[in-house]
């Protein structure tokens, strides 16, 4: 009887025990502020009234969208970098949008330097050398 106690109170505890899984400060959605590059430095906002998101979500997925118009979607990855608030965002997908494009939208063409700051996710072309930065808020 004294060994079905303990084996109980065991499965008790070990029942209770769970993993958390903890969502990257990163993950979720974000608001396109601006973009800036170029050879020629020029400097692209969203228009009055208009709302361009990032999404990251927990699962590896990054989709970008205006007007729940899908412009860009792709699996990721990000991979730490020596520094506290860098990585590298892996893309998977190349292709953008095919269908005409009236105003700027952030278009991702390779894989990404991500520095992120509370409430500030900032990425950078890595492979193309007049690329473009894009800052997105919370």
């Amino acid at each position: 009887m004294k060994q079905f106690v303990f084996v109980l109170l065991g499965a008790m505890l070990l029942g209770g025990c769970h993993n958390e899984t903890v969502s990257p400060a990163y993950a979720g959605n974000w608001i396109w502020s601006q973009s800036a590059g170029g050879f020629a430095g020029i400097v692209y906002k969203p228009k009055a009234g208009e709302q361009v998101l990032l999404r990251l979500d927990e699962a590896g997925k990054l989709t970008i969208t205006r007007s729940d118009t899908i412009f860009f979607s792709s699996d990721y990855s990000v991979q730490k970098t020596a520094k506290a608030d860098e990585y590298v965002l892996a893309i998977s997908n190349k292709k953008v949008y095919s269908g005409a494009v009236k105003n700027f939208v952030p278009v991702l063409y390779g894989n990404q330097q991500m520095i992120f700051q509370t409430g500030k996710l900032t990425l950078y072309d890595i492979d193309i050398t007049d690329g473009f930065s894009h800052i997105f808020i919370r």
